[in-house]
């Protein structure tokens, strides 16, 4: 019997570097430090500059109607009563019960600030200049979030480094407020939401990359095109060259010659995954890329 001839590993088949945080992120240890990561103090200033100029233009004198600082901003949207609305599953529950004194109400809500100034701050609250909001609309309807979202984007991909596997997918946060960019997507649980392409780390669910679902864009540097393959080319540029050995999962939307061949060509093997019977499962049931998913119906 002939021995197996041994051959020198190419290159694009080297991890060069293993899945994890990146320098500067290993340093943040509480969660509030975590969560700086993402929403950083260039976010929060930006928030702050376009909240308090919403604010100057109400011309109120109203104790209530006073500038917003950082602390305040902290309060309301970093780890602050937003999130803790979202904890006690509030999104249809009455604002008022929040700050009821009759042992039905939660407490932090009424420690933390006045309801009249919580009301006042969420609908003052700004994440563009609306100064040149026209002007910018005339260019990309997304315009509203465009540069905070933009900066988010890049907090991800400067945090931390993807392993061997990735997942090319679309994802629909639900939304049922009025916005041009709201879609309807009935074979998602949520069936309104804000339409959502994400490049994801498979074995942790860390999403590295997304793009915004705008539609048809106004002629300008915004207007791109939605197909399949020029989507993927977009997203894969954090991991492009990477010298990385990358696997992307792709669903049957994206099942494409072309888009494999870019894939193969720039970052690794495809592994193209039409429905749940198409999930890679190991002798013991489980998947082998998500090993926290006991059952593929999870995915």
């Amino acid at each position: 019997m002939e021995c197996p001839t041994q051959k020198r590993t190419r290159s694009h088949n080297i991890i060069s570097c293993l899945p994890g945080d990146k320098s500067h992120a290993k340093n943040a240890k509480s969660p509030l430090e975590r969560l700086k990561l993402f929403i950083s103090p260039n976010i929060t200033d930006l928030i702050l500059k376009y909240t308090n100029q919403k604010i100057e233009s109400e011309k109120d004198d109203s104790v209530y109607h006073a500038k917003m600082d950082e602390n305040e901003l902290n309060a309301l949207v970093g780890f602050g009563l937003l999130m803790i609305a979202g904890v006690y599953k509030s999104s249809h529950q009455n604002i008022r019960d929040l700050w009821n004194k009759d042992g039905f109400g939660v407490d932090i809500f009424r420690y933390t600030m006045n309801i009249n100034r919580f009301q006042f701050l969420l609908k003052v609250l700004r994440f563009d200049d609306m100064n040149t909001r026209n002007t910018r609309k005339a260019l990309d309807k997304a315009t509203h979030i465009r540069e905070i979202f933009d900066i988010f984007n890049d907090n991800c991909n400067n945090s931390y480094s993807v392993g061997q596997y990735v997942t090319i997918d679309e994802m629909l946060p639900a939304f049922k407020g009025k916005c041009p960019l709201r879609q309807y997507m009935p074979n998602k649980p949520s069936k309104y939401g804000l339409k959502i392409y994400a490049l994801v780390y498979s074995r942790t669910f860390y999403t590295l990359k997304t793009e915004l679902y705008t539609g048809n864009q106004p002629e300008g540097p915004y207007k791109l095109s939605n197909k399949p393959f020029d989507v993927v080319e977009r997203l894969i540029q954090p991991i492009l060259k990477s010298m990385e050995l990358i696997t992307p999962f792709m669903t049957n939307r994206y099942e494409n010659p072309r888009i494999n061949r870019l894939l193969r060509n720039n970052i690794g093997d495809v592994l193209n995954i039409i429905d749940e019977k198409h999930i890679p499962i190991n002798k013991k049931g489980r998947c082998y890329v998500c090993p926290r998913v006991k059952d593929k119906k999870q995915h």
